[in-house]
């Protein structure tokens, strides 16, 4: 499932930059959602992982709070790809420090109120 996944990821980087340039913000959104299943999984084991180390609080955040950030994202920065076998590779990256970024704003605010 996963090279399944990461061919489908490559496939449609060129289609997605293309609706881009052509200001089809509701057809990028309908091929970027068919490219989440494996990430949300992601962000949700992630976003567990944080909940039980006791850096985010339970029921703080949603999965698709993450992935409407990263959609955001990816649709602002789709033409700085260049490399489409890397793009799924990308797309774990830039999830990765957008609940990075998150995580360090609990910390940053838990450690702020402590003091």
């Amino acid at each position: 499932m996963k090279r399944e996944y990461h061919i489908y990821a490559s496939s449609v980087l060129v289609e997605l930059k293309t609706l881009k340039e052509n200001n089809k913000a509701e057809y990028f959104k309908e091929i970027f959602m068919k490219l989440m299943p494996e990430i949300k999984a992601y962000i949700a084991a992630q976003l567990k992982t944080a909940i039980k180390k006791g850096i985010v609080a339970k029921n703080r955040y949603k999965v698709d709070d993450f992935v409407n950030d990263l959609y955001i994202y990816v649709y602002e920065h789709i033409n700085s790809i260049d490399d489409s076998a890397n793009f799924y590779t990308w797309l774990f990256k830039q999830a990765d420090e957008i609940l990075n970024d998150a995580f360090t704003y609990e910390e940053f605010d838990d450690f702020f109120f402590k003091n």
